[in-house]
């Protein structure tokens, strides 16, 4: 396996980066790499569903009764894939439980949702270009289940079920209780007639920068801040995204990419919610089907200016690059000793001119 790279930009803020999931495919959207998300650990489900190992988000939604996920990413001409999605086996493996909670469906309309013995969902056309969406699921005050979908700060609308559905590991197939340990960014498994999908794993053939997950229900005023304080352009993103009940932010780039742990390091964690989610190790792994290559884009990507807001709720949180300052002055440390040692010459020179 290989990686096509844009190097490192150490002491700087922003990140070249975001992932084409569908890297050197020669089969489009059917090959290509996701990200698989942290495994949780849920050890009371309220809902009814399964316990024990999760994914991520069935875990925050099981644990906290609803999660938001933020995904940035920039659509190209007739773009379609998964975006984020969960299911009961790992990959290469056809599972016989799955969601693709947010795709970019075959005929060019964002989806959002779920299933509970039928698809549960909301979509809205998309086009070309820099697009935030929110996907929002959570059980409501009448034990409801709703699902609500926002797009570029706009809200595009709501359905919900008496039922909880798959990302509450509330579903049986044949008397079998299913749980769904396996979460990914970037392509997921779409057969059984899921609309505007290939069928079979379906992967995003644009480029995904950011994804952040969340432990509350996101109002509208919130989403629709994020969207009107952040920064778009056709090279990139300044994307402001609120810390406050934040379970983590994921960044896109070889700046996070581990090489020697074959790992993406989170831009940012609450630890503490982690460990409430029994969550172990929070990085997220490359998983290759039928490819060989990740491709990382070109885009400047950058989260709040470059820094992570300071917030009492979440003051366990990482940033997950905080040594990236202390490379950058590691790497001009020499240039100072010479500096140094050069002026500690003058100066003895000086002194012996003087005594004689």
């Amino acid at each position: 396996m290989t990686l096509t790279l844009t190097p490192p930009i150490y002491g700087q803020t922003s990140a070249l980066g975001g992932i084409v999931p569908t890297s050197g495919s020669n089969s489009p959207n059917n090959y290509g790499i996701a990200f698989q998300l942290p495994i949780a650990y849920v050890t009371n489900n309220p809902y009814g569903g399964g316990t024990g190992r999760t994914n991520l988000m069935s875990a925050i939604a099981i644990t906290y009764g609803g999660m938001s996920a933020v995904v940035w990413f920039y659509q190209p001409e007739n773009g379609v894939g998964v975006l984020l999605g969960f299911q009961n086996t790992n990959m290469p493996n056809p599972p016989f439980g799955y969601t693709p909670l947010l795709y970019v469906g075959l005929n060019g309309n964002l989806f959002a949702g779920d299933f509970d013995g039928a698809f549960l969902q909301v979509s809205t056309p998309i086009t070309p270009g820099w697009h935030m969406a929110v996907v929002e699921e959570y059980i409501g005050k009448d034990n409801y289940t709703y699902v609500s979908l926002y797009l570029d700060g706009k809200y595009v609308g709501t359905v919900n079920a008496s039922v909880p559905p798959q990302l509450y590991n509330d579903i049986d197939i044949g008397n079998h209780q299913v749980d769904f340990p396996y979460g990914y960014v970037g392509g997921s498994y779409t057969a059984g007639g899921w609309p505007q999908t290939n069928g079979e794993y379906f992967f995003y053939s644009g480029t995904i920068a950011i994804v952040a997950f969340y432990d509350v229900v996101l109002t509208n005023t919130i989403i629709k801040q994020m969207w009107e304080e952040s920064h778009v352009t056709m090279n990139g993103i300044n994307a402001y995204l609120p810390t406050q009940n934040t379970v983590a932010i994921y960044l896109f780039s070889p700046n996070y990419f581990s090489f020697s742990h074959w790992e993406l390091a989170p831009y940012y964690v609450n630890n503490t919610v982690m460990g409430q989610l029994g969550v172990i190790n929070s990085e997220l792994t490359p998983l290759f089907y039928g490819v060989q290559n990740i491709t990382w884009g070109n885009f400047n990507i950058m989260v709040n200016n470059g820094e992570i807001q300071s917030n009492n709720s979440v003051n366990q949180g990482t940033p997950a690059n905080s040594n990236a300052s202390s490379e950058s002055f590691l790497s001009v440390l020499p240039l100072v000793l010479i500096v140094l040692v050069a002026v500690a010459v003058v100066i003895a020179i000086v002194m012996i001119v003087r005594r004689k």
